[in-house]
């Protein structure tokens, strides 16, 4: 996520009045984006992802939400070369072992977590045949399927309240309700330390000015900031408290607030 979050704050500064972002977590030519940022341990994928749609979704740009992406799908860490079906993974594969540079176990676990297969294999609907994705027998689909047990799939995260999918759509929601958080909504960081945390950014429209604070430690973190906050828009985990020209933000909580 840090690695993320720096790369997120540059494209941020250097092209704001100068040209628009496309806010993208993944595409279908890189692996999953809760395993490349985040965590994607059954135990911390929600979590994980819901931060980094929270990150995501409220900067200046318009943002892209990759299929399956919604649901916290991951990647899916085949240990058998015959499953993929990238070339590019396929050469990379043969290139690297036959020259001697890596071992065939070590280049698999290098396609585990960077192969764009990651990202192709089939939606994950529900719990029928193929996760819903065909009825044909398994052996039939141009790729396989996550064949983790504890997979994510659409009917499952639509029928829980608080699930990622419903997280994205209500900071959909959020952002199509305040100018302030669209597209031409001026951003200003006022915390944003290289490799630490948390994140801390102001936007601004008209005479409405939003205070966006993520924090994704596992500890509580506190930074200077003469905004205060004031109505919460937003909340996921405990609300940040001021004090004193400070700011401290619970672990792993994210916070929109009126400034």
């Amino acid at each position: 996520f840090k690695e993320f979050k720096n790369i997120m704050i540059k494209w941020q500064e250097e092209l704001q009045g100068k040209a628009w972002n496309s806010l993208f977590l993944g595409n279908h030519d890189q692996p999953r984006s809760v395993s490349r940022f985040g965590n994607d341990n059954p135990v911390y994928r929600e979590t994980s992802a819901k931060m980094l749609a929270t990150c995501i979704h409220m900067m200046q740009g318009t943002p892209y939400v990759y299929q399956g992406e919604e649901l916290g799908m991951t990647n899916v860490y085949f240990d058998k070369l015959e499953d993929y079906r990238d070339i590019e993974s396929i050469n990379y594969f043969e290139e690297f072992t036959e020259s001697g540079l890596m071992t065939p176990e070590h280049m698999m676990k290098c396609l585990m977590l960077r192969s764009r297969d990651n990202a192709r294999t089939p939606m994950q609907w529900d719990d029928s045949t193929n996760a819903g994705f065909s009825s044909a027998p398994a052996s039939d689909l141009y790729i396989a399927m996550d064949p983790d047990k504890d997979r994510p799939t659409a009917k499952k995260e639509m029928a829980a309240p608080d699930s990622l999918y419903h997280e994205v759509k209500k900071l959909i929601r959020i952002r199509q309700s305040h100018k302030a958080l669209q597209s031409r909504g001026k951003i200003t960081f006022v915390y944003a330390e290289k490799n630490a945390y948390p994140l801390a950014y102001i936007r601004e429209a008209g005479d409405e000015k939003i205070l966006v604070i993520i924090n994704a430690a596992a500890e509580a973190k506190t930074f200077a900031c003469d905004a205060e906050p004031k109505e919460a828009i937003y909340n996921f985990g405990a609300a940040a408290e001021a004090k004193n020209g400070k700011i401290t933000v619970p672990a792993q909580s994210a916070g929109f607030y009126r400034i």
